[in-house]
């Protein structure tokens, strides 16, 4: 069964003319309703839209169907200036406690009052900081034009404070509700009038802001911090150069609400069923809508909002789904409206186009880390380079895919958005035009299409690669094959026995040459790593298996820019009762969990001396959930390892990856937090162990026997070990860079 807003299209399957789409019998509903209000008095036609609502109510509300129509597809409204003078309007402010927001809030306010034009309510909800109340009094006695200062006698909420401003309205007069946690821009309530008034049947106008879900900028709906730190003036003017088209949005939002008083005589205020607040606006708003009007974004203007001050976070989370699971149920098709207005996303051209300015604005040169997104060592890398010194005019940026979107970060711009890969390229043909030097640092392959990778890597821009593992020559990226251990790495024509029923990564489009010969993929790889300007490697060992595997030269060896204090002198214990045995991280498949289940075992059944604590997840809880010499702690924050490692008092640390790691950020960890290491002999901990001491190699070996006798041994033979330490500060990016510039020139298996 079709549903309601299907395209209706003639000729070939992407690539027909779209002739009209499928209506449902609220949209049907609420365009009746309009064309009632558009050319009349709205009061004159108040009953027979109340009657229209009531039909719709009746026919779809709670959970009904929707009759299917077949209309001409939505043509977006535009509109010109009128030259008409808005109404007056006054600004409700509901206040309660936070007197650094509402100071900020008020300092920008206050200066847009204008007798006859704009007037403000700031209403003080009984609240318990003196501070505050004391602040509220001294400003009123200053008795401002245009202002008036009032307090309930008792707390009543966000709804019911907003609700006694709106009974005050004078007659005629339009409402704007403004939280107390937001600045705006000189003029906002200029702007955000003359967009309500923009055209008839206007009920709401709302800006663009920081946090303000679909409203939101740079991106939505995730909120975030002002762009580049930029105060609301700087945002709203560049907004405003754009000259852009208020644009009809499914619901206004309460942050900051221009209301018209024709919509409101006919709403009425806030409905009190919403409890403490959320999602009232858009009960609002919605009922608004039934009734023929509809809503803008006033896209010339921007308020910096901070957001949920009133609750915690978790008492904000719980309203926050109690009131939109009832919302949802009242208003059913609102949810679908809300994601196919963040699927077209109108306002994404308005919002590259002003962060390509700004931005443009304020830096020179823009560095992409492509990569994947998971999290892992390759996320914890960018996060590093992102944390070194540079010059304030270099930007980092992050990608990584999201299905059929990319989702940019931008470090010092503080930036999120999720955009379309041609909306990517069409921003970074922006900037480039701007003057902006940008270079590309690849880090993962994962998630992209073919067509972004050749347009990203085309040669245009120049890349750098990081080699963080071997998901160039391994599709299942880690060495290892069907018994989970490192597979010594045979030709490319054994390699597709071992991803005959597929992998785990995802390779977008050349998903389907798993299992067949690889050629085509690995050709891809290589052209990629062939077209690099640098190749960079953390380790030797994985610098030396890439030269032997694909033939490549010049690899950069250079360790990943770290830092850290000197590791604390831990006592040295005597050597008495059951060695303790720690296991750190994610123990998946690829890090010795096989391994680590089988020398348990063993131990158990042998009843050797050796206990071991997981401090992280494993792969399968059930299969060690039996097992009384393994403990698994869970997942934890990297900042808490030391204090679990101190709860856990290991005689040392055992790394049992079972690939051959290309640097390990673990064993950094662990030397950090002043312990002891036992690793497999091989891959770069075995390099780096070698080169710095700190711990005990055991032989490359799936032999439990062997391996269990070395690891009750090794508390012994790590009794004199000392801890090295890592370099106590981190380089700056310019050093970072020209060491691996120095490094370039190095052949594989030459000394450095």
């Amino acid at each position: 069964m079709l549903k309601p807003g299907t395209d209706i299209a003639v000729g070939p399957i992407g690539a027909g003319e779209v002739i009209g789409h499928l209506r449902g019998t609220i949209e049907l509903a609420r365009a009746e309703a309009r064309a009632l209000l558009l050319p009349n008095e709205p009061a004159t036609t108040l009953q027979e839209r109340r009657a229209v609502r009531d039909r719709l109510a009746a026919a779809v509300r709670p959970g009904g169907g929707a009759r299917l129509v077949l209309a001409e597809p939505a043509v977006p409204e535009v509109w010109p200036e009128t030259g008409r003078t808005p109404p007056p309007a006054c600004a409700i402010v509901p206040a309660y406690n936070g007197l650094s927001d509402l100071k900020a809030c008020l300092a920008s306010l206050l200066p847009q009052l204008a007798p006859g034009r704009f007037r403000a309510l700031v209403i003080d909800d009984a609240s318990p900081d003196p501070e505050a109340t004391r602040y509220l009094d001294d400003l009123a006695a200053e008795q401002r034009p245009g202002l008036t200062v009032l307090r309930n006698r008792e707390n009543l909420g966000f709804i019911g404070t907003v609700n006694g401003g709106l009974a005050l309205l004078e007659p005629g007069e339009d409402g704007i509700l403004v939280n107390a946690d937001t600045v705006l821009a000189p003029r906002a309530l200029e702007k955000l009038a003359r967009a309500c008034h923009r055209a008839p049947g206007i009920a709401s106008a709302t800006p663009l802001s920081n946090n303000a879900t679909i409203l939101g900028f740079p991106g939505m709906p995730e909120a975030q911090g002002p762009l580049m730190g930029l105060g609301p003036a700087e945002i709203d003017a560049a907004l405003e150069a754009a000259s852009p088209q208020p644009v009809v949005v499914p619901t206004g939002v309460g942050f900051c609400l221009y209301l018209n008083r024709q919509a409101l005589d006919e709403v009425g205020g806030l409905s009190p069923d919403w409890g403490r607040g959320y999602c009232e606006e858009v009960d609002w708003c919605l009922t608004a809508r039934d009734l023929g009007w509809i809503h803008v974004a006033a896209t010339d203007t921007y308020v910096e909002h901070e957001g949920s001050v009133s609750f915690g976070k978790g008492e904000r989370l719980a309203i926050l789904e109690r009131n939109h699971a009832r919302l949802v149920a009242l208003y059913p098709e609102y949810q679908d409206e809300v994601d196919a207005f963040i699927a077209a996303d109108p306002l994404q051209p308005l919002r590259l186009s002003v962060l390509g300015t700004l931005l443009a604005g304020r830096i020179r040169r823009l560095t992409l880390h492509v990569g994947h997104g998971f999290g892992g060592g390759a996320t914890r890398y960018v996060d590093q380079v992102r944390g070194l010194a540079r010059a304030k005019d270099h930007e980092i940026g992050h990608l990584a895919p999201m299905g059929r979107y990319l989702a940019l970060t931008l470090d010092a711009a503080g930036a999120s958005v999720t955009l379309r890969p041609d909306d990517l390229f069409g921003l970074l043909d922006a900037l480039e035009a701007a003057g902006l030097a940008i270079d590309l640092h690849l880090n993962a392959r994962f998630g992209y299409e073919s067509t972004v990778l050749d347009r990203l890597l085309s040669g245009r821009w120049p890349y750098a690669v990081t080699l963080h593992d071997f998901q160039w020559y391994c599709p299942k990226v880690h060495l290892v094959d069907g018994r989970d251990f490192y597979c010594e790495e045979p030709p490319p024509d054994v390699c597709r026995h071992c991803t005959v029923r597929g992998v785990a990564y995802d390779y977008a489009d050349q998903n389907a040459l798993m299992g067949g010969g690889l050629d085509g993929w690995l050709a891809t790889n290589e052209r990629i790593l062939r077209g690099a300007k640098r190749l960079v490697a953390p380790s030797r060992d994985t610098a030396e298996r890439y030269a032997r595997r694909l033939g490549l030269s010049g690899i950069a060896v250079v360790p990943h820019p770290e830092a850290a204090p000197p590791a604390p002198v831990r006592p040295r214990r005597a050597p008495l009762g059951p060695v303790r045995v720690a296991l750190v991280g994610g123990i998946g498949h690829h890090k010795g969990f096989e391994l680590a289940v089988a020398l348990a075992e063993r131990a158990a059944r042998e009843r050797r001396p050796i206990a071991f604590t997981v401090i992280g997840n494993v792969a399968d809880d059930k299969r060690v959930a039996d097992l009384a010499n393994l403990t698994v702690t869970g997942a934890y924050d990297p900042e808490d390892l030391p204090r679990l490692l101190d709860e856990a008092d290991p005689d040392y640390v055992f790394l049992s990856s079972v690939w051959p790691e290309t640097y390990s950020y673990v064993l950094s960890e662990v030397w950090s937090a002043g312990y002891p290491v036992v690793a497999l002999d091989i891959g770069a901990p075995a390099e780096r162990i070698r080169a710095e001491g700190g711990g005990l190699l055991l032989p490359f070996t799936r032999d439990t026997a062997l391996l269990l006798d070395a690891l009750v041994e090794a508390r012994g033979q790590l009794a004199e070990v000392a801890i090295p330490n890592l370099p106590a500060t981190a380089p700056s990016l310019a050093q970072y860079e020209a060491a691996i510039e120095g490094a370039a020139g190095f052949e594989i298996g030459q000394a450095v």
